[in-house]
């Protein structure tokens, strides 16, 4: 029998009254089981056994069984307001969809489901959920190593960066490409008509280049430009598509904020 602080990434109906959900242990790693009864409105296990929710579970596992066999569901922490807003409620199933599309090991559950926690957090209580979004999409291929290359075109090796500056700038001004396919940024000279290839300008690649090397980046006092928000949405997508070999439905959804 294991104890383990958890949270909920998504919960299907099953049968009359059960729950089948699909969980995040801080421990172990994503893991499926029922919960029975917990459609019932007489359940303790009702609320609790909701998508974005912070759980203490119970469970245990049988080496014949994919599912798990849960005993008790406790709540920690509920985030309402990722209830309470649509909007908020539509990134809450992105980065936890995102999660679900990732496949780690065991002893790295703890960092993703940190990162998680954390999103889950700012998004009910700050007020930009694109940005947020942006930053949790790049934590995210830190952590599964498959961060796009900025630091020179993937093609010709064409270094992309000034020196000596505060804030990045590119030696192009004209527009640039984030190749999925490739892993990194095209130049201007090196574009192609690859459908894995966005198109991005040189203001938002100086900007994606900014917040990725701060290790605070929710402190920048450089603000993203709507520009900046809606090129990077398109390109990140595209990438974590290619990467996580998936289409993330929730994505479709998403208002990008201006």
């Amino acid at each position: 029998m294991k104890t383990s602080n958890c949270l909920i990434l998504k919960q299907m109906d099953f049968k009359e009254k059960d729950k089948l959900i699909t969980f995040l242990d801080c421990e172990s790693g994503k893991k499926s089981g029922l919960i029975f009864g917990a459609k019932s409105l007489k359940s303790r296990h009702l609320s609790s056994s909701e998508p974005f929710i912070h759980v203490r579970l119970v469970y245990q596992e049988h080496p014949a069984r994919e599912l798990v066999q849960i005993k008790n569901c406790d709540l920690l922490e509920s985030y309402p307001g990722l209830r309470q807003n649509y909007n908020k409620f539509l990134y809450a199933c992105y980065v936890s969809e995102l999660v679900l599309a990732c496949k780690f090991p065991e002893s790295e559950a703890r960092i993703y489901y940190d990162l998680l926690r954390q999103s889950y957090s700012d998004l009910q209580s700050e007020g930009h959920e694109s940005l947020i979004k942006l930053l949790f999409e790049i934590r995210l291929l830190e952590l599964l190593g498959i961060s796009p290359n900025l630091s020179q075109c993937i093609k010709c090796d064409k270094q992309l960066w000034k020196q000596s500056t505060i804030f990045p700038a590119v030696f192009f001004h004209d527009k640039h490409q984030l190749d999925a396919s490739e892993g990194g940024v095209r130049c201007p000279s090196c574009i192609t008509g690859n459908d894995q290839a966005i198109w991005i300008s040189a203001g938002t690649l100086s900007y994606l280049k900014h917040i990725t090397s701060l290790v605070k980046p929710m402190e920048s006092t450089v603000k993203a430009t709507a520009q900046n928000l809606s090129e990077l949405n398109l390109a990140l997508s595209v990438y974590l598509n290619h990467h996580l070999e998936t289409q993330l439905q929730s994505h479709k959804l998403l208002k990008i904020q201006t």
